[in-house]
């Protein structure tokens, strides 16, 4: 676990320069791509960019949603600025960033002239990579931890770790949910491999991801999970993607998906 790396003395996050490298990389993706699936590579690469920021806009704001009872007890506790600080800057929610990317993507979709659906066989895959380093950088910074165990694939973080417990074993829920996205990416590069399954892109990515995401919610160890019911803020996302995903299939059913 590597929470820092010291470049010309600066202390230089890994989780960022995980989450940066995420970003390079689906770019990268996308301009090696885009002209196999006859699109403009400029349009996606602008769609791709406002659709990061409305990502990282989004992934904030539900974070800052699943800590508002936190937020509340420090306010009424009279805590300074610092701890309040030190509550919202916390992480970022990987549903929330679906969640903003969407619009964003739609509306530069529009005012680039182009359809934003004709462009998803080549931005969903991009998710799947962000998602996948992003979680990699969680498991460095030791936030997006797992639950307690005596499993041989538990590890135990240093007291550098900025989030999960030191001394503590704790499975590494964050690398299985990395692995997860790696393996979504490759079935991605199959699936959109013909034209007429590519339109189901967006729908194929949900209908893996949010199980796996669901499932791995219950080895999450870490606070802030935002439990209602039972279930945690992000299950109850993902069975809102799977039933969402689902009724789209549902709807395009008319549409033939070769074999």
């Amino acid at each position: 676990m590597l929470p820092w790396f010291e470049i010309f003395g600066l202390n230089i996050p890994v989780y960022g320069a995980l989450g940066l490298l995420g970003f390079l990389l689906g770019m990268l993706y996308i301009l090696l791509r885009a002209p196999r699936l006859r699109l403009s590579a400029d349009d996606a690469a602008y769609i791709y960019v406002f659709a990061a920021l409305g990502g990282l806009l989004g992934a904030k704001l539900l974070y800052i949603l699943t800590v508002l009872p936190e937020l509340a007890a420090l306010l009424r506790a009279g805590e300074g600025a610092d701890a309040l600080m030190g509550c919202l800057s916390g992480g970022l929610v990987f549903f929330g960033g679906v969640l903003g990317a969407v619009p964003a993507a739609y509306l530069s979709a529009r005012a680039y002239r182009v359809k934003l659906a004709d462009y998803l066989p080549l931005l969903v895959p991009c998710l799947a990579i962000i998602g996948c380093l992003g979680r990699v950088g969680c498991f460095c910074a030791g936030c997006c931890y797992g639950v307690e165990s005596s499993s041989c694939l538990a590890v135990v973080f240093p007291e550098a770790s900025l989030g999960a417990p030191a001394g503590v074993p704790l499975l590494p829920v964050q690398l299985f949910e990395a692995a997860a996205q790696l393996a979504i990416f490759l079935a991605l590069l199959w699936f959109t491999a013909k034209p007429a399954r590519a339109g189901f892109a967006a729908e194929f990515y949900l209908l893996l991801y949010a199980p796996a995401r669901f499932v791995l919610e219950f080895f999450r160890g870490d606070a802030g999970r935002g439990f209602l019911g039972g279930l945690s803020t992000s299950q109850w996302l993902a069975a809102a993607a799977i039933l969402s995903a689902s009724l789209s299939f549902f709807m395009r059913k008319r549409l033939k998906m070769p074999d």
